[in-house]
């Protein structure tokens, strides 16, 4: 199934217990399969950067997509 990055981030800030910004907010409305077998939050989002053309950071508990 389907998500978008905004639903996403709704399950993935609780879920790993960061704050996401998203900078370039034309991604958020993008669907990405996402598949919750429990890995890192680094690995996710290398998987969905790939997918989504897009790039991040992490910093401690913030993390940034743009």
């Amino acid at each position: 199934e389907f998500q978008t990055l905004r639903e996403i981030i709704k399950v993935l800030e609780p879920w790993y217990d960061v704050n996401i910004t998203v900078q370039n907010k034309e991604l958020l409305d993008r669907d990405y399969k996402f598949m919750a077998d429990n890995p890192s939050l680094k690995s996710l989002l290398e998987q969905m950067s790939f997918m989504g053309k897009f790039r991040y950071t992490i910093e401690g508990k913030q993390v940034t997509i743009f």
